[in-house]
């Protein structure tokens, strides 16, 4: 079975997936994917303790105390993750105080946007504690899913659930595209939402966060993406169950942040 990542490494290079999978070469470790990874925690980790959060806003909390209050916790969590990190960001020469300077601008406007929103609903609604939580999308985190018939599985970085109804979405740092989503990033989430809809009914549609830029875009599932998922599945098993490695790429721009470069072009 085929992991949905595995689908987007062979997307990204086919050379790639085989080194990493076939060959078993350990990626070398970067400082953009590390940068990346800590982002995505932040995100995932404060999920997990929102709806705690939530209930523990007081009747005569205003705007401003509940804005300070998301901004505690993003901070602690940043904070924590950057010292669990200290030995490869060491490794990388990243100074943690500045990687914490250069991060938290990110989380402070989330803070703003996710504060305003709950404040403006306990002012409409006038409702508190589980009742608050009952009224805003919950999120699962980190789940994983998979399917036999589909030959794929995966682990969806959030499903958000309103009104029964789940929505996955896709945590990713780095740049966005003016218009849409990036090929690999639509590719994954449809892949997802395929997966999901194995298990829970109107799943049609799925989100990639761009977080850097607090950006949501909406990828809707349709026949064309469906078939491109499985075609590019199919190729993707023929290049792991093939004894040949795959030739390396001419876009050399990809290459110059690949893990692999070390092994496909050391000068470069």
């Amino acid at each position: 079975m085929l992991a949905v990542t595995d689908l987007i490494t062979y997307l990204y290079c086919p050379r790639k997936l085989y080194l990493q999978k076939v060959l078993r070469i350990k990626p070398q470790l970067k400082d953009s994917i590390l940068k990346g990874t800590i982002k995505h925690q932040v995100f995932e980790k404060f999920s997990e303790k929102e709806q705690e959060l939530i209930r523990s806003i007081k009747p005569n909390s205003n705007l401003e105390e509940i804005k300070i209050t998301y901004q505690k916790n993003y901070t602690n969590i940043l904070l924590n993750l950057i010292k669990n990190y200290k030995s490869d960001l060491n490794k990388l020469k990243i100074k943690p105080g500045k990687l914490f300077q250069s991060s938290i601008s990110v989380y402070i406007k989330e803070s703003e946007l996710r504060s305003s929103t709950i404040y403006n609903l306990i002012q409409e609604k006038q409702i508190y504690g589980e009742e608050l939580c009952k009224t805003i999308p919950k999120y699962l985190t980190e789940v994983k899913i998979e399917s036999s018939k589909l030959g794929l599985r995966g682990v969806i970085d959030k499903i958000e659930i309103l009104d029964k109804k789940h929505i996955p979405i896709e945590l990713k740092s780095g740049s966005m595209p003016e218009f849409g989503v990036w090929p690999g990033h639509q590719i994954q989430i449809t892949s997802y939402i395929m997966l999901m809809q194995n298990q829970f009914e109107n799943v049609d549609q799925g989100v990639i966060h761009y977080i850097d830029h607090n950006i949501k875009r909406k990828v809707i599932i349709n026949d064309i993406l469906q078939n491109e998922v499985i075609e590019l599945k199919e190729q993707t098993l023929e290049t792991l169950n093939s004894p040949d490695i795959p030739q390396k790429l001419t876009n050399l721009s990809k290459c110059k942040s690949c893990q692999f470069k070390e092994k496909c072009h050391p000068n470069l």
